[in-house]
């Protein structure tokens, strides 16, 4: 078992020594999906509009989450371009891991349409990347310390950029 894991694991690092050598663009965000939800979500998507209903039955638990330390929107990446999202109040806390997997991952229209639900201004909405370990796509300390990677992610969300 040991011995596969460490095959894995040498055979992802080489990849990613391969495409980091030969100049790949890692441009992350050339086509990334921008989510436009106006102000005033109420004359296209209501409260009670069939798509967020279906949103509070499939997620039921990032609905009603409390909101006086904000929103921590958490993020990770399972593919160049292909992001998924899950939601926890704020506790100014680390959370655990066993927290962290419980999230169900979400695209980032349906976590517009979830954050559009709560009376929260969007500087109380933090975005957190994070590497979930059932991803194999790597997130590496320079693209989460890059201003542009959490601008872009709060892009797709909707989200005032100049607010975190």
């Amino acid at each position: 078992m040991k011995k596969k894991l460490y095959g894995i694991v040498c055979f992802c690092s080489l990849i990613l020594i391969m495409l980091y050598v030969c100049g790949k663009n890692t441009n992350l965000f050339k086509e990334a999906n921008v989510t436009d939800i106006p102000d005033g979500l109420e004359s296209e998507y209501g409260y009670d509009s069939p798509e967020i209903e279906k949103l509070r039955e499939k997620y039921p638990e990032y609905f009603e989450l409390g909101t006086f330390k904000g929103l921590e929107v958490y993020v990770w990446q399972m593919a160049e371009g292909e992001y998924r999202f899950g939601i926890m109040q704020g506790t100014n806390r680390v959370k655990t891991l066993e927290e962290m997997m419980a999230l169900k991952g979400v695209t980032s229209e349906e976590m517009a349409l979830i954050l559009s639900t709560f009376d929260i201004e969007d500087r109380d909405i933090f975005v957190i990347p994070w590497q979930n370990p059932i991803s194999s796509y790597m997130v590496t300390d320079d693209m989460v310390k890059d201003p542009e990677y959490i601008s872009n992610i709060r892009t797709m969300l909707g989200l005032d950029l100049d607010e975190e």
